[in-house]
């Protein structure tokens, strides 16, 4: 009997513990759909006064009466709102995965990297960088989903390793048990281990790379989209010696 009520008490506890779970997940879910919904609204309502400042300014260098330091002037305000604009696009892209539903398919990833690195080269006038595509594992996803992951990757990928005489980037592919997994390496300025905890989270930069333009959203999107898809995240880096971002999907 004292066996059995031992069982019994053990049993309450951890129902009362997988409550608490439950719980905590429907609140942390609906924190997570108050945040995009505020998020969506508060972006989509900046791109409105943030472009009639672009056509006024751009309107105000038309005036041949503006002197040069007044062109100087409409240049940076210009500057200011295309780097404003972006990070609205990038606030309302990571509103977006929250909102959106999963198609999931089958992703040719061997061509869908061929099209990403295509359009990294040209954004980033990388030429003088080394991309090499390994042969690469088919995985199942939402394909719109799955190429901002990777476009987010390579870009930094290519961003930070601009400093280096000869960029090298590399992108594989394993399977390993019941998981897809990817790896984007690169042989850039890599990140300092007390900046592990950070490196994902929204709007958080490390100090090293303050020079390089960045909004901070980037990563953050590649967490939420890949956590959407049930796969995992993570990183291994060293100072000045480069970074692997590695990404884990399910096989289905």
């Amino acid at each position: 009997s004292s066996v059995l009520r031992i069982r019994e008490i053990i049993i309450t506890y951890i129902n009362k513990k997988a409550n608490e779970i439950r719980l905590l997940n429907e609140k942390l879910h609906a924190a997570y759909e108050e945040l995009d919904t505020f998020s969506y609204t508060i972006s989509h309502d900046l791109r409105t006064p943030l472009t009639s400042i672009k056509t006024y300014a751009e309107l105000m260098q038309r005036n041949k009466s503006i002197d040069e330091n007044g062109k100087k002037m409409l240049d940076r305000i210009l500057n200011s709102a295309d780097k404003m604009n972006f990070l609205i696009k990038e606030i309302l892209n990571l509103a977006r995965v929250g909102r959106l539903e999963i198609i999931f398919e089958t992703v040719d990833m061997q061509l869908l990297l061929k099209d990403i690195i295509i359009e990294v080269r040209a954004a980033f006038k990388a030429d003088n960088a080394e991309l090499i595509i390994g042969q690469l594992v088919d995985i199942k996803g939402d394909k719109t989903m799955i190429a901002q992951v990777f476009t987010n990757l390579i870009s930094n990928a290519v961003k930070y390793s601009s400093m280096v005489e000869k960029p090298k980037i590399e992108i594989s592919s394993y399977i390993d048990g019941g998981e897809t997994i990817y790896a984007v390496k690169d042989n850039g300025m890599g990140i300092d281990n007390r900046y592990y905890d950070r490196v994902f989270e929204l709007f958080k930069r490390m100090d090293n790379v303050k020079e390089i333009e960045g909004t901070g959203v980037g990563l953050a999107i590649v967490k939420r989209i890949v956590e959407r898809h049930n796969g995992r995240v993570w990183f291994e880096s060293k100072l000045n010696s480069g970074s692997t971002f590695f990404v884990a999907f399910k096989n289905r």
